[in-house]
């Protein structure tokens, strides 16, 4: 069985899956995560949980002070990195792999001892293509700086500096939040611990404390994946209704559809998040016809051509419960001819899987789903964005 855990800003919602059937539930007032959800479990069945999923919003965590640094040309102010604590230092690449000048390790050392934190981001020019940079000036900050955690802008890949510069910054600023809301849970779950990603699936606690990014905001995608799961359909329009607000989205082949996504300031972010329409509780209208509409949620509202599944309440814990781990490698690659482009699709191929796995995945389950190739444009040939997806049934 599993436990799929919803911590919400006003309450926890707990439900116990036996594959697809609902075999307990529970709820219980925020307040304090651990005593609130340790006595919703003693009502329930947990001595057989093979594991709990859980599913939040991280993005409303108090983010920790966090030092960005940039391996590359200098820049206007304007075009910085958008953080208090901050250094643009010489070195990066073009993305033909061509060093622009060499990592300026004297300064990434003077930045690390003057920056005052432990949550660092690194960023280099063309680092998609070449991260040996940011992997030395990593090397650099963690020798300098005890107890230093830092995130590393390749690992989220994307071709844009700003967005991957943007992405890795949050991700260092949400990891102390990650291993708090990790080493709480682990005080009040005993079985192996999962987190819902954004989108679609989960990975393991580990991960989850190094990337945390990638399911900082996984309540919407849970909700909208739980509604078709339990109304037993691929394809649907979902109402989340709360007392304050009703998110609308979709679901397609099971999968919510997604945009590129806004950070909590605004700036854009190497992610994708579920596209939400947002409107007051009273707002909610007829649904277009055959648009298979269902409401969820504390109050759904009986409405003509709006279906209430059952457990509406549940969507997001059951939609937890059901996930599968799932990850994504997206990378830009130099190769010329169809032998070196057939061996980079290889290599990329691993490593979604490798990362599948560590994400949570049996190795004897993990595959590729979804493998894209193409050249971009405004570049010399032979530079290609090769994008790989990868998923699995839980170890």
């Amino acid at each position: 069985m599993r436990l799929g855990i919803d911590i919400g800003r006003a309450g926890i919602k707990l439900a116990v899956m036996a594959d697809a059937e609902l075999v307990a539930e529970a709820a219980a007032d925020r307040g304090r995560v651990a005593p609130a959800i340790q006595g919703a479990l003693r009502n329930l069945p947990v001595a057989e949980l093979e594991a709990a999923v859980v599913t939040t919003d991280l993005c409303t965590a108090d983010p920790a002070p966090t030092a960005v640094l940039r391996i590359g040309p200098p820049c206007h102010e304007s075009l910085a990195p958008r953080a208090d604590v901050r250094e643009v230092v010489s070195g990066g690449h073009t993305l033909t792999g061509q060093p622009l000048a060499e990592l300026d390790a004297r300064a990434v050392r003077e930045f690390a001892h003057r920056a005052g934190v432990t949550s660092f981001a690194v960023t280099a020019m063309g680092s998609p293509v070449r991260p040996e940079h940011e992997l030395a000036a990593a090397e650099i900050i963690t020798n300098e700086v005890p107890g230093a955690q830092v995130t590393l802008s390749y690992e989220f890949g994307r071709v844009g500096l700003r967005e991957r510069e943007n992405s890795a910054a949050l991700n260092a600023a949400l990891r102390p939040a990650a291993d708090l809301l990790v080493d709480t849970l682990r005080g009040a779950v005993d079985t192996r611990l999962f987190f819902a990603r954004n989108v679609e699936g989960l990975v393991s606690e580990d991960y989850f404390r190094r990337f945390p990014l990638v399911a900082f905001a996984s309540r919407a995608g849970t909700t909208l994946c739980g509604a078709a799961r339990l109304a037993g359909v691929s394809d649907a329009v979902v109402a989340d209704v709360g007392a304050e607000e009703v998110r609308i989205g979709q679901v397609a082949a099971g999968r919510p559809k997604v945009r590129d996504a806004p950070g909590p300031d605004g700036a854009m972010l190497s992610i994708t998040l579920p596209v939400l329409r947002r409107i007051p509780p009273g707002a909610l209208g007829t649904p277009e016809p055959d648009s298979n509409a269902l409401a969820v949620g504390d109050a759904p509202p009986a409405l003509p051509g709006w279906r209430q599944v059952p457990y509406a309440p549940l969507a997001g814990a059951i939609g937890a419960a059901t996930a599968e781990p799932a990850a994504e490698v997206e990378r830009i690659v130099l190769a010329i001819g169809d032998a070196e482009l057939r061996q980079e699709l290889d290599d990329t191929r691993g490593e979604a899987l490798a990362k599948v796995i560590s994400a949570g995945a049996d190795p004897a389950t993990a595959r590729v789903v979804t493998s894209a190739c193409n050249p971009i444009s405004y570049l010399p040939d032979g530079v290609y964005r090769v994008f790989v997806q990868a998923e699995g049934r839980r170890a």
